[in-house]
């Protein structure tokens, strides 16, 4: 269970590292609608 947690939480570390790596294209992208 303990390895699990750990992998879960580096699977949301990750993605969050993504989410702030393509924020800044998200912005632009919403800002043209």
């Amino acid at each position: 269970m303990e390895k699990h947690r750990k992998y879960t939480y580096w699977l949301c570390f990750f993605t969050f590292q993504c989410f702030l790596e393509w924020s800044p294209s998200l912005v632009e992208i919403f800002s043209w609608w």
